[in-house]
């Protein structure tokens, strides 16, 4: 999906190129299509090397369950430092969730 992302950013910028050079004859409409030009080789650019991860299948569907057993556990935690270390996980959990919406 992001090849052919980035092959229809690629055909765009020829084509607002082409029309700049050929049908564009005022400053501020050559000025405009500059702007765009700028935005598709910042968009090419912000694309080199990402990779795409798909998610798990139960990663959303899972979270209330994972949450509950994360609390449970911090719960019947006995020891202060292993308590406090789950207490930070839950937390960690809880932020990558957030990040995800």
């Amino acid at each position: 999906m992001l090849k052919k992302l980035m092959y229809l950013l690629g055909e765009a910028r020829y084509s607002v190129e082409s029309d700049r050079d050929t049908k564009c004859g005022d400053s501020a409409g050559r000025k405009t299509l500059d702007g765009l030009l700028n935005s598709i080789d910042e968009a090419l650019e912000a694309g080199k090397g990402v990779t795409l991860i798909r998610e798990p299948d139960n990663l959303r569907t899972h979270q209330n369950s994972w949450r509950v057993a994360m609390e449970r556990l911090i719960e019947l935690e006995t020891d202060e430092d292993k308590r406090s270390f789950w207490e930070h996980e839950l937390r960690a959990m809880d932020a990558m969730y957030q990040d995800l919406k």
